[in-house]
């Protein structure tokens, strides 16, 4: 063989080298980027968000060619939902608030309509006294907790204090029409599958000049819906061991919207991990699979990991099948490497990602923690299967709210987080 030849062979050898593992970019950020998109409505229960979200992803395994376990993608379930599909209008006095940057509203909230007079509590009341001061209100009004006041409760009172307003928005309360809290904490949404009595509003800043003669006027309409049907999306790759099946999985849903001019991307949370699973099972579907491996798309995280908690209870694929999962969330920083859930459960395992990492100089951490039931690996662990949760740290602080934007996600450390994930799944 020539030295040319020979010369040839070693640039393609290393080529390969360098391509096994690849991620694309750019298919990761055009994703995100549509899933955080204004069209899929922060992929909630507003405008059929969710929905939309499925239907993109349920196209994607399609492209990809990732095989349907019934007649398509979709595994359909029933759950009840509040939302805020339209007016979200709050003055103080001629200060008219933003959703989602001024204040949120409690997602359990019903609606309201009016203009009311304030009751403002800076500083603490046990529960007697803050009967008696609320009871000897004449005409319907607003309490307002301002937790700036409060900054020096101690813990006992200021959960005390939070008990007391939990239980008056469970129940209601004479004249009273509304709680809202002046803040001093993030701003920080959720949804919920409940409707309490009384609406509850937190504030972000007192810089709005509320006083004991301001007037709070709010048009807020909320949507309950008993039966609410959404659905997991499921795909699978056939191995070369079909007994045996490896799950990766990531939940596609967030906040949706609040009112009509506000709605929370998600870009991170978790249009990055739905972006990562696409990715793994592109690369995946075109190299040899010691095992099978099931893809599911999660529904309904963010109110109570209920599509997991469904396909735990009717799993397409048996439980006692499953030899691993790997639930992908919050994929899309990384400055401080990742953390592994349930590392410490799995030592051998673990050990095992920490030296793929440091062989291959990947990711700056791998970091590891005990058991947290707070995504949707929590159901499959529940029932002894064994597996995962990661999540990316450092970098942006966006977190279930307006600023979880596709336009400032980082994806610092993606590709290295790309080829570790891959290189894990192909050793097990």
């Amino acid at each position: 063989m020539t030295s040319v030849k020979i010369a040839v062979l070693s640039i393609i050898t290393v080529l390969i080298a360098w391509n096994s593992n690849a991620q694309d970019i750019d298919y990761a950020k055009k994703t995100i980027e549509i899933l955080s998109s204004a069209k899929m409505h922060g992929r909630g229960y507003v405008k059929n968000g969710d929905f939309k979200a499925a239907r993109f992803i349920a196209k994607e395994f399609k492209s990809i060619g990732l095989e349907p376990l019934s007649d398509n993608y979709f595994q359909g379930f029933d759950f009840s939902v509040n939302s805020f599909p339209s007016k979200m209008k709050f003055k103080v006095d001629d200060n008219l608030l933003s959703p989602g940057y001024d204040f949120l509203i409690d997602p359990a909230s019903p609606g309201i309509k009016g203009s009311f007079p304030v009751c403002i509590l800076k500083e603490y009341s046990n529960l007697n006294a803050l009967v008696n001061r609320l009871n000897s209100r004449k005409e319907s009004f607003v309490l307002v907790v301002d937790w700036f006041s409060l900054s020096d409760l101690s813990e006992e009172k200021r959960n005390e204090l939070k008990a007391n307003l939990a239980r008056f928005q469970r129940n209601g309360f004479s004249k009273l029409s509304a709680i809202v809290e002046y803040s001093t904490e993030k701003l920080t949404w959720t949804g919920s599958t409940g409707l309490l009595s009384l609406p509850r509003f937190t504030v972000k800043a007192s810089e709005f000049g509320l006083n004991e003669n301001s007037t709070l006027t709010f048009n807020v309409k909320n949507k309950f819906r008993k039966e609410y049907h959404s659905n997991n999306i499921i795909g699978y790759l056939p191995g070369e061991n079909t007994d045996s099946v490896i799950v990766l999985s990531a939940h596609y849903d967030h906040l949706g919207r609040m009112g009509k001019g506000c709605y929370f991307p998600g870009a991170n949370d978790n249009a990055s991990g739905v972006a990562m699973l696409l990715n793994q099972a592109r690369e995946l579907k075109h190299v040899k699979r010691p095992y099978s491996i099931l893809f599911i798309a999660f529904a309904a995280e963010e109110i109570g990991l209920l599509g997991s908690g469904y396909y735990v209870a009717h799993p397409l694929i048996e439980l006692d099948r499953i030899k691993f999962l790997l639930n992908l969330d919050l994929a899309g920083t990384g400055d401080e490497g990742i953390q592994i859930v349930n590392g410490s459960i799995h030592t051998a395992l673990f050990s095992k990602i920490q030296t793929l990492n440091r062989r291959d100089n990947l990711l700056t951490k791998v970091k590891t923690r005990g058991a947290a039931c707070n995504s949707d690996h929590c159901h499959f662990h529940e029932r002894n299967v064994p597996s995962f949760f990661i999540y990316t740290l450092g970098g942006i602080k966006a977190y279930h709210d307006v600023y979880d934007r596709y336009e400032t996600l980082p994806l610092t450390a993606y590709d290295g987080y790309f080829k570790l994930l891959n290189r894990f799944i192909l050793s097990l």
